[in-house]
């Protein structure tokens, strides 16, 4: 028994020895090998990843373009704006020097001199033109006929003419009777439709009439026409 024990003995010694040794290297290895997948697992995820980030950098980029074209579009969208709003002021500015040009006294036409020499030997010189004196109203005479006193060029005597539209004319440059029975229709209508919707429902038709009559002193013919108008039409 002590023999076979004794025999034993080393064998089972010898193949505990081995299962340590081979338990050992197997442990080793393992512990070696698995951080070496686990880092390359890692370097494949951190791959993928710049991959990802760079994919992303382009979008980005992209947007970025494409927001500058925009901010570039709308900045020529504003210098186009600024452009269209200088012509309408001075389309603005034409007009209202359009509207007042058919007001404004003409200037008077210059006489062109003839040379002496170019003049006939036996013809006398014309005789000077003397200018007509102003007509001088009446306004007493249009007191009794109108039935009230009135003032000289006073506008609203016009029918269909009130202290505001007076305000309108005298700022277009219309100050008189003579001024207005001179000026056009469209040109007062202009005024009118200037001046806002409240105004634009006055029609002028008969205001340089009634400033012609008013000129001349044709209070009686004033009357007839006045009396057969409602607020400035027939």
């Amino acid at each position: 028994m002590r023999y076979v024990f004794g025999e034993i003995l080393p064998w089972i010694v010898g193949v505990a020895l081995l299962g340590f040794v081979l338990g050992w290297l197997f442990w080793r290895c393992w512990t070696w090998l698995r951080p070496k997948e686990h880092r390359e697992g890692e370097a494949t995820r951190l791959t993928g990843r710049i991959g990802d980030l760079e994919a992303n950098n382009r979008r980005l980029e992209a947007e970025a373009e494409a927001l500058r074209a925009k901010v570039a579009d709308y900045a020529s969208l504003q210098a186009e704006a600024a452009s269209l709003r200088a012509k309408i002021a001075k389309l603005e500015a034409r007009s209202a020097a359009g509207v007042a040009a058919p007001f404004r006294a003409k200037p008077a036409a210059k006489v062109a001199s003839t040379p002496a020499a170019a003049k006939p030997a036996a013809a006398k010189p014309a005789a000077a033109k003397r200018p007509a004196a102003p007509r001088v109203l009446d306004l007493t005479a249009a007191a009794s006929v109108l039935g009230s006193k009135i003032k000289l060029d006073d506008l609203t005597m016009i029918e269909g003419i009130g202290p505001q539209i007076a305000g309108l004319l005298n700022a277009a440059g219309i100050t008189t009777w003579s001024g207005l029975s001179k000026a056009r229709v469209p040109a007062l209508t202009k005024v009118l439709d200037d001046a806002g919707p409240r105004f634009r429902r006055h029609d002028p038709a008969t205001w340089p009439e009634q400033s012609r009559l008013l000129t001349k002193g044709a209070w009686a013919e004033f009357t007839e026409l006045t009396d057969s108008l409602k607020a400035g039409r027939h």
